[in-house]
């Protein structure tokens, strides 16, 4: 596999399970302005908004700590624009990032400012006079209480040029650009590519969502859940971070309030998870089993835009539902050691290319169904017709790591474009074993959209790409992991 996992552990190790790293492709040919590209790029790139995000970096390492300690990292994003006279350059800041405490490798989140926003300029002839540099900062002494004075643990440029390539032939892409510091040691220099110090970006031109998103979310003073919560069922972002549920947090038994189950006109209903429909909260806040599998096989109404959608590095799109499990064993403490009767808190989290998304979490149920408000619906950009799906069922447990229930992985190469398939899976905790006992079963629903025949074809002859999820926490990467490799990982 080449997929790999990046996360924010250990300081000074960067946790990976992959063969094959990636590394920072050039933008444009070396020698000379005219390229390829520039030919191809459409007369309307000035005046145009782009969104950058910081994704992470990779083997930082300050001058001022010789013995290879832990750092507390932040980046600071400027637009530099080079005047003509010789030497002199004017700055603007466009954000500076939180500081990611006690490690070498970050990764920044969008609470911790990663987006920015930039403007490219309004005549073409100025273009080649603007580059984005990205300063990273230490702020390890406590001392120091302007942020801008802190050690510079190294800096890079990108010239507005290349991400305005970027943005037209390759949007979202990963792009690892090598820190350069006048004190950075020797050895670090000339040392293997996969040690230097490097910080990862990438780009794409921004909608309308993304600059009132960027206008909107700096004004909140909540969580990144609280805007989610605010903007409703649209959630077109750059990059979607859906590790934990943004409908409802989870609660503990001692915490619910309202009964699971009820009697209402001789009839007995079950309380509905997440929640109600918001526009029909009253008359759907309990439903018999009947009327939940109706309200379950609904189109879903609440979609998570995974990926730019189609764009001109696309292939297409892949539309897929988690309507519900059956039969799923009962992984929580049994009956009376607790006292609560807990059952299982299932979520299910699904893996495409380098997009993770988790569904909301139904408490205390063996067999749980998603209803279409909810956060089971996920639109994913499909950028290689060899891609596979990764679907794992795991129960939440906030006292401990997650349980991993069951995997499934799907061959998408099976299924028409243009048509809606509804798909019942059973789920084991691996693959690579005689002797198999099922842990339930998934039902799915999903579609492909592809955007052009000829280019699906073509698409067929290249490699896939080295991709790489950004996982936040330990709890998700043992989710995120099991996904992909089951219980028995053959690469450790």
């Amino acid at each position: 596999s080449d997929l790999a996992f990046l996360k924010q552990g250990t300081p000074g190790v960067l946790v990976q399970f992959a063969r094959k790293e990636l590394t920072m492709t050039s933008l444009r040919p070396k020698g000379g302005k005219n390229t390829l590209l520039q030919e191809q790029m459409p007369e309307n790139i000035t005046g145009k908004t782009i969104l950058g995000e910081i994704i992470g970096g990779t083997n930082l390492h300050s001058p001022a700590l010789k013995d290879g300690s832990s750092l507390h990292p932040f980046v600071v994003v400027l637009r530099v624009k080079k005047r003509k006279l010789k030497g002199s350059n004017s700055e603007e800041i466009l954000v500076r990032t939180k500081q990611c405490k006690d490690t070498n490798n970050p990764i920044w989140s969008i609470n911790q400012r990663c987006l920015f926003l930039f403007t490219t300029p309004d005549i073409e002839e100025k273009i080649d006079s603007y580059k984005i540099q990205f300063d990273v900062r230490d702020k390890s002494d406590l001392l120091v209480t302007n942020p801008l004075d802190c050690k510079l643990v190294g800096s890079c440029t990108m010239p507005v040029r290349d991400i305005i390539d970027s943005c037209l032939k390759r949007p979202e892409e990963r792009i690892e650009l090598q820190l350069e510091a006048s004190d950075v040691s020797k050895s670090s220099e000339e040392g293997n590519l996969e040690d230097m110090s490097k910080i990862a970006v990438r780009f794409r031109f921004a909608t309308e969502f993304d600059e009132a998103f960027m206008e909107k979310f700096g004004k909140m003073k909540g969580t990144f859940a609280s805007y989610l919560h605010y903007v409703g069922n649209t959630r077109e972002i750059l990059t979607a971070r859906t590790g934990k549920t943004t409908y409802t947090q989870k609660k503990t038994q001692a915490q619910i309030i309202e009964p699971i189950t009820t009697t209402i006109s001789g009839q007995q209903k079950e309380l509905v998870q997440p929640g109600p429909d918001p526009g029909r909260s009253k008359s759907t806040r309990y439903l018999t089993n009947e009327q939940m599998k109706a309200e379950m096989k609904k189109p879903s109404t609440n979609w998570t835009q995974l990926g730019g959608g189609m764009t001109d590095g696309d292939l297409g799109e892949l539309y897929l539902e988690i309507l519900n499990c059956e039969k799923l064993p009962n992984t929580d403490a049994p009956d009376g050691i607790l006292g609560f009767g807990y059952k299982t808190d299932p979520f299910v989290c699904a893996i495409y290319d380098e997009f993770c998304a988790h569904t909301d979490i139904i408490e205390n149920r063996l067999s749980p169904m998603w209803m279409p408000w909810t956060q089971r619906s996920f639109r994913f950009s499909i950028k290689h017709p060899f891609s596979q799906l990764f679907l794992s069922i795991n129960d939440y447990n906030s006292l401990t790591s997650y349980v991993s229930i069951g995997r499934i992985q799907i061959n998408l190469n099976h299924f028409e474009p243009n048509i809606m398939y509804t798909l019942k899976y059973n789920i084991h905790p691996a693959s690579n074993v005689n002797i198999r006992e099922s842990k339930g079963t998934i039902t799915i629903r999903l579609r492909k959209v592809m955007k052009n025949e000829k280019a699906l074809l073509m698409s067929t002859l290249k490699p896939r790409p080295n991709l790489h999820t950004n996982i936040e926490d330990d709890a998700h990467l043992a989710v995120a992991r099991f996904a992909c490799y089951g219980k028995h990982d053959e690469d450790v």
